[in-house]
Parts: C-alpha cells; structure tokens; sequence
C-alpha cells in the first residue's frame, strides 16, 4: 500500500519499495546507461587524439598501451567483487584489506611495468619512446588507491555512484585531450589523457564514498583475498591471449601506421558489439536460468539466438559495407583501413557477438568449464595469425586469422552444449544470416553493388524466418513472453 503526504503539512515521507525486479531492472538500465556514456565519451576523446596526432603515434601508444592492458588483466584480482560476493562484504575491516590489496598490487604491477618496459620497447620497436612506459606504470599506481566503496553500494544494487564516476572521469578525460596533443604533439598525449582519467576516477570515487578510506595490514583477511583472487588473476592473462592476441602480433609485424589504422577500426567496430554483449548478457542469463529442462532451455535459446543473429545480420552487413568510409570521416583520412581489415574486423566482432548466446546458456547451467574450453580453443586462430606473421602476411590476415578462431570456438561451443539439450542447430542457425550479412557488406565494399543486394535480401530474410520460428517455438511453453518484457530475474 502506498503511503500519500503532503509536504505542507510535514509528514514523513515513506518512499514506496520495489520489487526485485524493479531493483534489477533499474540496476541494468544504470549499468547500460553509464557504459554507453563511458564508452562515448572514451571513443570521442581517441578521435580527438587521432587527429591530432596521426596514425604512427596513435600506433606507438597503442603498442605501449598493450603492456597496461595486460597488466590490467593480470591484476585483475577481484578484491572488488569479493566485497559485492561475500557475506561478510560489507564489514569494514574486510575493505580496509582490499584497499591494502589494490594499493600493494598497483605498485608492484608498475614496477613490473618499468622492469618489462625497456625489453618490450625493443621488441615492439618504439625504444626511442620506452619512457611511456612509466606513464603506464603511474596509471597503474593511482588507480590502486581507488575507494571500493563504488563497489560495495552494489550489494544493494545502487550502481549510479559507480556510474557517475565512470561518466565525469571520461568527460575530463574528453576535455584534456586536445590541449594535451596540442601540447605534446606525440604519443605521450594518449597515455597523459589516460592518467588524467585514472586520477579523475580515484579522485571522484573517494568524493561518492561514505566511509572513511582506511588500509590494513590484517594478515587473515589478506591471505582470503589472495586466495580469492589467485585463480582470477591467471583467468585475466588467459583472456589477455584471448582477446589482445591479435593485437600483438600486429606490433611484432605490422608498421605503426597500420597498428593505428587497426586501432580506429577496432574501437569503432568493437563498441556496438561490446554493448549489444552486456545487454545480452543481462537479459539472456537470467531468461535462460529460468528454463525448466532441456527443451525448454533450447527453445529459450532459439529466442535468444534469433535476437543476437539478427543483431550481428544488421551490424555485419553495416560496418563491413560502410565500415572505412566512417572510420575516415570520424578519424580523419589517413585512418581508413583498406576493405580487406575492414571486413576482418567485421568478422571478428560478428561471431564474437554470436558466441554470446552459447556463452549465456553455458552459464545458465553453471558450466563455466564449457566458456573456457571454448575461449581455449579460440587460441587456434592465434596459432594461425603467428603463422600468417612469419609468412609476412599483412593486418588484414592477421585479423582473418583470430575471426577463424572465434570461428572454431563457436563450433566448439554448439559441440560442448548438446549436454545440456541444445541441438547444434540452436547454435549454429544464427549465423548463416550473419554470414549472409556480412558477405553483402564485402561485397558492396568490393563495389560488387547487385550482389550485395540480393545477400542482404537473403540476409535479412533468413534472420526474419529465423526469429518467427523462435518465436513460434518458444511461445508454447511460455517461453518468449518474458524476452519481450524484458525479464530480468532478482
């Protein structure tokens, strides 16, 4: 029963509870929002630097850049989610040890940073700029005295601090950008607006904070969180492989000009799927968690295919088509990549994007084993890309190479799921309209205009049919109508 007041009068105001699932979904829509606006703003702030700067130096931070984000993956120990996890989350001696934690692993990720720095400048050729890699080693420093109270607030779904400071520390970051490149005229700009923002995002999360910042030496406490955050550590590096893997070899390879190149189209082309993946996840999880055997969890999943598939049909066919020509006029000329990296690129991220499902319905069966095996097997296209190196293949094969291997890992995937009363076509019907998509937007790009048409016809058709039988099939057990509202489970 709500509770009516007036002001006037000066009755106390009783705010009416939501539902878990008013909570979840005003926490999803946060979440959401903030990224998209942290994302925005970050890719708008790279614009800028690139052109302003050009593609060489844009090349050479994103070759020292590759040394922070692994050291990111490696220190990412998940002291912060412990404290969302736990029971005893929201004890204060607890964060006091996690604050301990990020503090110790801050400085020595960035004396791992200065010790690997001048190896790494000769192998990735940018001796001449190895100092940038104790800027690399400053962002590493101060994020590690970020307060966690951002993190903790998520224990009762509040996630607007958290988001607020992600925002304002990219809008500072956006707003330094130019006078740092106008300043430096170089490399170093990039990683000085990327300080900027780590400084903002501390600065700002001791600001949002309501408990005194405190450390602690509690030796207990510090042994669970190494415990805890031991095996995650590793998990990170393994992803680095995973996810950079590409990107390496194009350094150890590629000129800077081309490292640049791929930089722009990358970021342009990966946003949209790194988005369309969270809103996934979000909604499929808990949709595919709620299923009642095996049937109804493939029938679920057909849904969810059909939605993803038509999703990764309409961005394929998009950026592979228009892909160049946008990254120039966003970027600048000199940042066009040639249509072969273009379509690389777009094949990359279609069949990342399509992976999303199977990795959902894995996780709605706690199979996290299923999720690695696949992610292991995706290392073949790394294997393929070093082979394509040494041969002296360009950035587009390279590219090619780790969407093949997003290519076995899907297949791998649609293997591994049967166990859960997934049928492979469940898997795989998503992606031959993706297919179909992303050929018309290569063939138009190739300038072949009639052929493009008639995939795009049959691209569009085929994630039509796809997405009524999906619906069809799951309507009778009751199946699709929470994926149309949006369910979300508590």
């Amino acid at each position: 029963m709500k509770v009516r007041h007036r002001i006037c009068e000066g009755e106390r105001v009783t705010p009416p509870t939501r539902s878990p699932l008013q909570r979840a979904l005003r926490a999803a829509t946060l979440v959401l929002t903030g990224q998209v606006a942290a994302q925005g703003l970050g890719l708008a702030r790279n614009i800028v630097l690139a052109r302003l700067l050009g593609p060489a130096d844009m090349g050479v931070a994103a070759s020292i850049g590759l040394l922070l984000s692994f050291l990111e993956a490696l220190g990412d120990a998940g002291t912060d989610r412990l404290l969302v996890q736990a029971d005893d989350g929201d004890d204060p001696r607890l964060q006091a040890a996690a604050h301990t934690a990020a503090v110790g692993r801050g400085a020595g990720l960035a004396l791992l940073a200065v010790a690997l720095g001048l190896p790494l400048a000769g192998a990735f050729e940018v001796r001449a700029q190895a100092w940038g890699y104790a800027l690399v080693a400053a962002i590493l420093v101060v994020r590690g005295f970020a307060h966690l109270d951002t993190r903790r607030f998520q224990r009762t779904f509040r996630f607007a601090p958290g988001a607020r400071v992600d925002v304002w520390a990219s809008a500072l970051a956006l707003a330094a950008a130019a006078p740092l490149a106008l300043w430096r005229r170089d490399f170093s700009a990039v990683l000085l607006a990327m300080l900027v923002q780590s400084c903002a995002a501390t600065v700002l999360s001791h600001v949002v904070a309501e408990r005194r910042y405190e450390l602690s030496a509690d030796g207990a406490r510090l042994r669970r969180l190494a415990a805890f955050g031991l095996p995650l550590a590793l998990n990170g590096a393994l992803f680095f492989a995973f996810l950079q893997g590409d990107r390496v070899l194009l350094v150890l390879s590629a000129t800077k000009e081309d490292v640049g190149r791929f930089g722009a189209a990358f970021a342009l082309g990966v946003l949209p799927t790194v988005l369309l993946a969270r809103v996934t996840q979000n909604l499929a999880l808990p949709f595919l968690s709620a299923s009642r055997g095996a049937r109804d969890l493939d029938a679920r999943a057909r849904a969810v295919g059909a939605a993803v598939g038509a999703a990764a049909t309409v961005f394929g066919a998009g950026f592979a088509g228009f892909g160049g020509p946008v990254v120039a006029a966003l970027y600048g000329a000199a940042f066009r990549p040639d249509a072969a990296l273009t379509v690389a690129v777009a094949a990359g991220a279609v069949v990342r994007l399509l992976r999303e499902g199977p990795v959902a319905a894995a996780l709605s069966r706690a199979d996290t084993g299923s999720v690695l095996r696949s992610n292991v097997v995706r290392l073949s296209g790394l294997g393929v890309g070093v082979a394509v190196a040494l041969l002296g293949g360009g950035a587009a094969p390279i590219v090619g190479a780790a969407a093949l291997g997003e290519v076995v890992a899907l297949l791998h995937a649609a293997h591994r799921l049967r166990r859960h009363g997934l049928s492979v076509a469940t898997v795989l019907a998503p992606a031959a309209p993706a297919a179909a998509g992303l050929a018309s937007g290569a063939a138009f790009a190739a300038g072949w205009t009639a052929g493009a048409t008639g995939l795009l016809v049959v691209a569009v058709a085929g994630a039509a049919v796809g997405a009524g039988r999906a619906v069809r099939h799951a309507l009778p057990r009751g199946a699709a109508a929470p994926l149309a509202l949006g369910a979300v489970a508590p």
